[in-house]
């Protein structure tokens, strides 16, 4: 999918308004558009059978927080999208992947230590094994990936892209490339794939979180309904989504975002800072009829002077 695709949207707010009065309608416009492309378009040639399969495994990040919660899991998500264009690419089956973890009592979250990967990817039958994190970088954040010999459990290579970590997106898609290029696979520019529901949310909810670091709120609330459209259960989302609409002084959406959290992640590891910001929002929202009245009040004595 071109990435660039969806960057020219329109404006769709009232004169002297603002992109989230017209958010629900770009909302829906932009859900419409691209569940129908991830359902429609034409599928990738087939890949090469007899390819062994590449198993791309969980990322680590190693920011101390400055990139976001689940950034690294998005991350992974987006390399998979990308890499399943290249023909030849063989992607380890999700049910495979999960019924392997499922008996050797592991989550995916568990595989950031490259011992277990390479463990992993030889019950899968897996010959490469790609593993990498997040890291702080001289510009903002280093995404770093290994591609792992599985049967020997050598790093054969390591690919890097670095940039601010409100263009973690664009670079994650980077070294998307530099791994293909490792793995010698070439790149059909016009081959279309239907990407899985999960890695399309997790590319808008990478989207989210740049536009939230480059401060712009209004795109990333966007990208955050398109993300939660898509069906994904992410609390991490609405927690976001809720800091945005906080940051454009919107508490009555804000709670709406936090209270979601709150109902998805009772014991979340931003919990406890969520409910501060709910109860700010709720103290804000309950000042809201004493200002108004008094706003009010002062208007009509100024109409009132002869």
């Amino acid at each position: 999918m071109n990435r660039n695709r969806y960057q020219c949207l329109p404006r769709l707010a009232p004169k002297g308004g603002s992109l989230r009065h017209g958010c629900r309608l770009i909302r829906g416009l932009l859900t419409a558009a691209l569940v129908c492309a991830a359902h429609s378009a034409p599928a990738a040639p087939p890949a090469v059978t007899n390819a062994p399969p590449v198993f791309i495994a969980a990322f680590s990040d190693e920011t101390g927080g400055r990139v976001g919660e689940g950034m690294a899991e998005a991350v992974r998500d987006l390399l998979l999208a990308s890499l399943a264009t290249r023909p030849g690419m063989r992607l380890v089956d999700r049910d495979d992947l999960e019924r392997v973890l499922s008996e050797l009592t592991l989550t995916l979250s568990g595989l950031t230590d490259p011992a277990r990967g390479v463990q992993v990817g030889r019950l899968l039958g897996a010959q490469r094994l790609v593993t990498g994190s997040i890291l702080p970088g001289e510009e903002g954040v280093a995404l770093v990936a290994h591609v792992l010999d599985v049967e020997t459990g050598v790093v054969q290579t390591s690919c890097k892209a670095e940039g601010p970590a409100s263009e973690v997106p664009e670079r994650a898609s980077e070294l998307a490339d530099r791994i293909a290029e490792a793995l010698k696979l070439p790149f059909d520019p016009g081959t279309a794939v239907r990407l899985e529901r999960a890695p399309l949310a997790s590319l808008h909810y990478l989207r989210g979180l740049g536009s939230f670091h480059a401060g712009d709120y209004d795109r990333a609330i966007m990208e955050f309904a398109v993300s939660d459209e898509l069906g994904v259960d992410n609390p991490a989302l609405h927690a976001w989504s809720g800091r945005a609409y906080e940051a454009l002084e919107e508490p009555e959406h804000a709670v709406v975002d936090f209270r979601r959290y709150l109902e998805l992640a009772p014991d979340g590891p931003e919990t406890e800072e969520i409910r501060q910001r709910l109860a700010r929002c709720e103290a804000r929202l309950k000042e809201r009829p004493a200002a108004d009245a008094a706003r009010a009040a002062g208007d009509t004595e100024e109409g009132s002077v002869p």
